[in-house]
């Protein structure tokens, strides 16, 4: 079975819209304009972080997704993310993702690449990173690092309530 072209995943952020690279642009627009249709008041007034993949789009590809996103009233493009080759052990070419808030109990975080946070890790909460986690605050939760076998990922926290860090 093949993967879905789109992928949203709703998050205090907003919601977080993932493209994948694999699939060809014309067939992306079309799988994204048939989800957004089926959910149309759900996306009004959304914010909207853009994840790419490893897919780099034109001003012209860019400009079509925008239109399509322009198309729901209020929705705010708030960022673009795009990762930087595939994430393998040694991939200097992971991105990083900064958080400047502490990580709630309940709340779960990913990223294809690094994670910095600038905050704490409460009890209850859970970050994932493909590469290394470092927390400037106190690791109250669940932080695993190397989710997809870097075994030279690492968490660092400058505090540390209890053991709970995977790598």
């Amino acid at each position: 079975m093949p993967e879905e072209a789109v992928l949203f995943k709703g998050t205090r952020e907003g919601i977080h819209i993932y493209l994948n690279d694999e699939v060809e642009f014309p067939s992306l627009v079309s799988s994204l304009e048939q989800r957004l249709a089926t959910s149309q008041n759900f996306f009004q007034g959304a914010r909207i972080v853009l994840n790419t993949g490893r897919r780099t789009l034109s001003a012209d590809q860019m400009a079509t997704v925008s239109h399509i996103l322009n198309q729901y009233e209020g929705v705010q493009l708030v960022r673009l993310e795009q990762s930087k080759g595939a994430a393998r052990p040694g991939n200097s070419g992971m991105t990083s993702l900064v958080v400047e808030k502490t990580v709630r109990s309940g709340q779960q975080l990913y990223h294809p690449g690094h994670i910095i946070i600038i905050g704490d890790v409460n009890p209850g909460a859970e970050v994932v990173a493909e590469g290394n986690i470092v927390i400037m605050g106190t690791l109250r939760g669940t932080a695993h690092a190397g989710y997809a076998g870097n075994k030279s990922a690492f968490v660092a926290a400058k505090h540390c309530r209890r053991f709970s860090a995977a790598a």
